[in-house]
């Protein structure tokens, strides 16, 4: 299976409840801080992921949806309060 092409991939920051984009980690996760005032990062920690541009978060579950082929890729796990 080919590899999808991840040059126009964009980075997507998601903590509890709130999420953030940009062309970078770190735009994204300045993104994401600005719609929680940080709280939320602070508290549980953050997700990154790079997406395809075309990709939609979910307002009710905070799912991923992304193009067929085109997955999702986690960059980084920085949960704080992880589940058991």
């Amino acid at each position: 299976m080919q590899q999808p092409d991840t040059t126009n991939y964009e980075y997507l920051a998601i903590t509890a409840n709130y999420w953030g984009s940009g062309k970078t980690e770190a735009e994204a996760l300045r993104n994401c801080r600005a719609q929680d005032g940080g709280n939320h990062v602070r508290r549980f920690g953050y997700v990154m992921w790079r997406i395809h541009p075309d990709s939609q978060v979910s307002d009710v579950d905070g799912s991923i949806y992304y193009p067929v082929g085109h997955p999702a890729i986690r960059v980084k796990d920085a949960r704080k309060n992880r589940p058991s």
